[in-house]
């Protein structure tokens, strides 16, 4: 099975990803530049962990990765819609656009690695409004796992120097986000700007590495 991996560089997405790998499924990446609302390591860290995983399984074959572009998508968001909001805004777009990616390059799934509760997008309501946004299937291998079993891993499979090193945090941060999303509400947000306009901008923009 071919699955599109949305990687940041942190502890998560790359324990997922090794997880898959060690099923012998085919991934490729994707990575969501958010610059100039962080700066760079979240696509350093990203793509370092791809290297460390490719060399945990001796591979020769190179990966794939896809750098989409996101910060029009969140200027859009931040300047239109409700701040509280912006999480689950944004982490719809990510996943529409790794879907097209998908569709596109003919992969069966998505995978991402959430992990309940461990951050305010991820609680259950949200990463159901989250799922709403796409068709195909997504995998969360991480999904009840406790953070330090992941950083445990993250120890084995060689990402978790990678993972801690320092970077700039998203400067877009809601004092209180919604935990609670609703769907209907969440779509009225996103008709506030023009969304599918947006991300396949993002995508036209998007640059390709082998590594």
């Amino acid at each position: 099975m071919k699955i599109i991996s949305l990687i940041s560089g942190e502890f998560d997405s790359p324990v997922a990803s090794y997880l898959m790998l060690r099923q012998d499924h085919e991934l490729e990446f994707i990575h969501f530049d958010s610059r100039p609302f962080n700066d760079k390591m979240p696509l350093v860290k990203s793509k370092r962990a791809i290297v460390a995983l490719k060399r945990k399984f001796g591979m020769k074959t190179k990966f794939v990765l896809n750098i989409v572009p996101h910060d029009k998508l969140l200027t859009a968001f931040m300047d239109k819609c409700n701040i509280k909001n912006i999480y689950i805004l944004w982490r719809r777009a990510m996943m529409r656009c790794a879907q097209k990616l998908a569709k596109k390059n003919h992969a069966d799934a998505l995978l991402t690695g959430d992990c309940l509760g461990q951050v305010a997008s991820q609680t259950l309501d949200n990463l159901s409004t989250i799922n709403k946004s796409v068709s195909i299937p997504v995998i969360r291998p991480l999904i009840g796992a406790n953070k330090a079993d992941i950083i445990t891993m993250s120890r084995k499979i060689g990402t978790h120097d990678i993972a801690i090193l320092p970077s700039v945090c998203c400067s877009v941060s809601p004092k209180h986000p919604t935990t609670h999303s609703v769907l209907s509400m969440i779509e009225i947000e996103e008709a506030k700007v023009n969304i599918d306009e947006l991300e396949d901008k993002s995508l036209s923009r998007k640059e390709k590495f082998l590594l």
